[in-house]
């Protein structure tokens, strides 16, 4: 017998493949980008496939809470992705990592631009 899907976690992972759908990006990038495993991601994706509404589990306590999911941040960083596919992420907190970035990235533009430095 399958286990039942517990109704939070459904509409959790429901919501979060509509975002998904919405963004342009690959499964490993959208992962990360959730903090989620792509096992889950996949795991989540046949489940959700299999079963496309709610599950009903009779008195569902999740279905009257307030209470809304939220994720939690360590630390804010700046987020720079480049053509090629890389991703760096550059904690704001440090000023100076912030500017070298920038002005390494700017640099590194101008000369695939064919230009100078800015």
């Amino acid at each position: 017998m399958a286990r039942s899907i517990d109704a939070r976690k459904w509409r959790e992972w429901r919501q979060r493949m509509q975002r998904f759908e919405e963004r342009q990006q690959s499964v490993a990038a959208f992962c990360y980008d959730e903090g989620v495993s792509e096992a889950s991601f996949y795991h989540w994706r046949r489940r959700l496939l299999a079963e496309p509404s709610v599950p009903e589990r009779g008195s569902d306590a999740d279905a009257t809470t307030d209470f809304k999911p939220v994720r939690l941040l360590a630390a804010t960083s700046i987020a720079v992705r480049l053509p090629g596919g890389t991703r760096l992420r550059v904690p704001s907190s440090d000023p100076q990592a912030v500017r070298l970035v920038i002005e390494t990235v700017a640099r590194l533009d101008a000369e695939h631009a064919g230009g100078g430095p800015c």
